[in-house]
């Protein structure tokens, strides 16, 4: 799963890389927790759009919101299974635009005792998911109306999640669902099918993963210190 993110590129930047228009700015954050507020991309019907959604999707036949912490992520081959999402896949697909996204290691993990390694995975320039600098994760929106009161709506989303390959796989099972450039309007528009290649197996990833401080377990701390390579036993970044 993907439960924690970085976003420090301005709605001027967002809206550049991913040829979208927006209003609406968001602090900058260095360590994005579900149940905020984060950039999402959807197309309109005319236009590609950047707006702010909830980070944790809250059907559209919840009684609260109260859902919403349990549904950040969505499973790419379970899409049209699931009564939370299958009725979004045509027409409620967007794009969570990302700086990067922390990922800890499941794999090595010894267990009691030990601290799980969290690993920041970003955009390598020029790469296949590169988009000027950003990597764009498919995601599915949704629309939350309130039963007590017609006036208080709230747009929500989930990121979609699929097997990890090459060597994000040596981190984790999972990995958001990267979208490449050739990819993203296919993705984006309402009057296209859902993709193929949406549950299909995907290539390894063209990211630079990097272990960072446990400082970043902890939603609380929020500063740049957190994206820093963590530092080997020579003394250089250590690099996955």
């Amino acid at each position: 799963m993907c439960g924690r993110f970085l976003r420090t590129s301005s709605l001027e930047e967002v809206v550049s890389a991913f040829t979208a228009e927006g209003t609406v700015s968001l602090p900058v954050s260095f360590n994005v927790a579900p149940t905020t507020s984060i950039y999402v991309i959807r197309h309109d019907e005319t236009r590609r759009v950047v707006e702010p959604m909830l980070w944790g999707l809250i059907p559209f036949w919840s009684k609260d919101t109260s859902r919403a912490a349990n549904a950040i992520n969505a499973r790419a081959e379970s899409l049209t299974e699931k009564p939370s999402f299958r009725h979004l896949v045509s027409r409620h697909r967007c794009i969570l635009p990302l700086d990067g996204y922390y990922e800890w290691d499941t794999v090595s993990w010894r267990g009691k005792g030990h601290s799980k390694q969290p690993y920041l995975v970003s955009a390598i320039r020029g790469g296949g998911v590169d988009h000027a600098g950003l990597l764009g994760a498919a995601g599915l929106w949704s629309t939350w109306r309130d039963p007590d009161n017609d006036d208080s709506v709230v747009h929500s989303v989930a990121m979609v999640t699929t097997e990890a390959t090459g060597r994000l796989a040596e981190i984790h099972h999972r990995m958001p669902l990267l979208v490449d450039v050739e990819e993203l309007e296919e993705w984006l528009d309402p009057a296209s099918d859902l993709p193929g290649w949406t549950s299909a197996p995907r290539g390894a990833m063209d990211v630079e993963v990097r272990a960072v401080s446990t400082r970043v377990n902890s939603v609380r701390n929020n500063d740049p210190t957190l994206i820093e390579p963590l530092a080997s036993p020579e003394g250089e970044p250590t690099l996955f």
